[in-house]
Formats: C-alpha cells, structure tokens, sequence
C-alpha cells in the first residue's frame, strides 16, 4: 500500500494552479450509481487534477483540438473523468462486501508525510484554498483510489489464468511474439522548414544535390558515422553518428521502413526521400526471430488478467443503475464558458482606453 500511495501522492503533486470553476451547486451532482451520488464538486476537482497532470506533458492549448472522434480533448476528458468516477463508486461497492480497507494508523502516517512533502511547493497552500481541496477531500480520494487498487490486485490474484491458457493465448497470437527489427543509422537532409513547411522547388533541388554528393562520400568508403556527424539534420542521431538503434516496423515512416527492411547488414540505400527530406540509411544488423513463450509468460498473464478485471467492471456497469446529470453538465460548461469571457473583458477595455 505504502508504495501505491507514493505514486497516487507525487500525482497530486505535479499540478500548478488550476482554472476549475466552481459553477455547479453545492448540492448538485454529477451522477447516481445505484442510487449513491457522485458530486459534481467531486467530479470537478478530480477533473481538474488529471487535466493538470496532462498539461504538464502536453501543454495546455490541447482541450480544444479535435480529436479525431468527433469530439475536442477537453469533451473526452470530461466522459473518461466521470466514467472513472463511476467505475469507482462500483468498485467501493464490491470491496465493501469483501471487507477491503485501509489501515488507518498507516495511512494517516502517509498523508502526513505527504502534507509535509508539498509545503516545499511553491503557491500549493494557494492552489487548495483556491481549488476548494481540503484535507478531507484528499483523503477521501486517497482512500478511495487505495482500496479500488487493492480490490483490483486481489481480483486479478483470484483470476490468474492457468499455464495452458497461457500458452494457448501464445500459440494463437504468434505474430505478436515476432521479433522482426533493423538497427540502421541515417544521413538526413531536411526539405521542411522548422513548422515542417515544404522549402522551395528550387531550395529542395540544391538539397537533393548535396545530398547525391554526400551518398557518393559514403559509396566511396568514407566512414558513415562521421559523415553523419558533419551533414546530417537529424541532431538527435547525428551527434551518434546517425545511430537510430533497432527499431520494429511501423515506427518509421513507410518510405524509410520499406528501404531499411529491405536492405543486407552493411548495405547502404540510395536517396531515400520522405515527407522530412532526403534520407542516406546504412542497416548494421537484422533480427527475425519468435520471442519464447517463458520469456513472455509473465506479460501474458497479467495482460489476460487485467482484461478479466476490465470485463467484470463492465459488466458492473451494465447491471448497475446509473444515472448521469446531463443537465447540470451543461450547464457548468455553459457558465465556465461565460465566466471565461468576462475574465478577458476587462483587458479589453482597458486595451481600447490606452
């Protein structure tokens, strides 16, 4: 448990200061699960958690591009958070019958550890009063994600599948298990700017013209590496002398993938040209080999195992009552939206005066 809660812990701790709005009533709410409520207050705060997590590795301007599903990433966001939301109160459910806690002496000795851990943040004391998180709210969380990870470890316990549904998982998936890879280096020559804008005709016509003279360096026996280090554009793997490691198909692009796959150890290709500029590839070393199931074994298992655990939880929400305030939603999302607006006018005006 000790090490379930440094990990839910050091999650809470990566956010900044988060824009989540508190537009919904206090006493509305965002869901029933058999009649229990999930609060929007809640739903709120652990959506504005996981967004913040979020950002911190993609940025902030992602929630309203497209998806590619028909909805932004902001719209996905919501569904999934309410969703978890869901799934856990499910969970708490199935873990009440079978006596699933958490130690209360370890799990106070925790928080306090953690309490202390984020004094050192700068403005976190801030972002809780501003955020409406308070102790209780965070020790509810914790508690409630512990014993949902506890319940979900002794699950997949109970339901470890046997040796020979192992294997029979690996004999009827073989091409997951095949080991098909190059280890190649590159000379990249790039006609896209550094928006990955195409250059001009004439400015790729002298590109490609390099890059012949460069490839006819390489036919000659001058040493790869190092004609990598001095031409190529790609400063990642030039400063390894054009070293890109083994890597699986799909991983490049297909123009790159199908050359490379094609060539001997120690062939060099011709120009290879792709959507990034004009490529010079040298494969080193081939792999084609299966992958033995001992080696495998273990992923195996927990994979086939976590898809039981996922299939019972759906099949809790199938049988569940759930409700969703479709209506509250909207209308928070409609009163953030206002509440944005009239955050920025203000600078307007005062834009408009100078």
């Amino acid at each position: 448990m000790k090490k379930l809660l440094s990990l839910i812990m050091s999650s809470l701790m990566i956010f900044s200061l988060a824009a989540c709005s508190n537009t919904a009533s206090a006493n509305e709410w965002a869901a029933k699960v058999n009649d229990v409520e999930i609060s929007y207050s809640d739903y709120e705060k652990n959506l504005a958690i996981i967004k913040k997590q979020i950002e911190a590795t993609v940025g902030a301007d992602i929630w309203t591009q497209d998806s590619g599903q028909g909805k932004t990433y902001n719209e996905i966001l919501k569904d999934q958070v309410l969703e978890k939301l869901i799934e856990d109160q499910l969970i708490l459910a199935e873990a009440k019958k079978e006596n699933i806690t958490v130690d209360a002496d370890e799990f106070e000795k925790e928080f306090t550890q953690f309490k202390e851990q984020v004094k050192s943040l700068p403005d976190y004391e801030t972002f809780l009063k501003e955020e409406g998180i308070t102790d209780e709210f965070l020790k509810k969380q914790l508690e409630t994600d512990t014993i949902v990870f506890e319940y979900k470890e002794k699950f997949m316990e109970k339901n470890t599948p046997s040796e020979e549904d192992l294997k029979k998982y690996y004999d009827d998936n073989q091409e997951n298990y095949n080991v098909n890879e190059v280890k190649a280096s590159h000379i990249l020559l790039k006609t896209v700017d550094e928006n990955f804008v195409p250059l001009p005709e004439d400015k790729i016509a002298e590109i490609k013209k390099e890059a012949e003279a460069v490839l006819a360096k390489v036919n000659s026996g001058e040493d790869f590496a190092v004609l990598a280090k001095e031409y190529s554009q790609d400063e990642a793997s030039a400063v390894n002398g054009g070293d890109l490691g083994f890597f699986a198909k799909g991983v490049m692009v297909k123009e790159f993938e199908d050359v490379a796959f094609s060539l001997e150890p120690n062939q060099v290709s011709d120009l290879v040209e792709t959507t990034y500029g004009y490529h010079i590839i040298k494969v080193f070393e081939k792999k084609n080999e299966v992958t033995p199931f001992e080696d495998v074994k273990e992923n195996i298992k927990n994979e086939l195992a976590q898809k039981s655990y996922l299939d019972f939880v759906a099949s809790l929400k199938e049988s569940a009552k759930i409700e969703k305030n479709d209506a509250a939603l909207k209308k928070a999302d409609e009163e953030s939206k206002s509440e944005s607006q009239n955050e920025e006018q203000p600078a307007e005006e005062e834009s408009t005066e100078n």
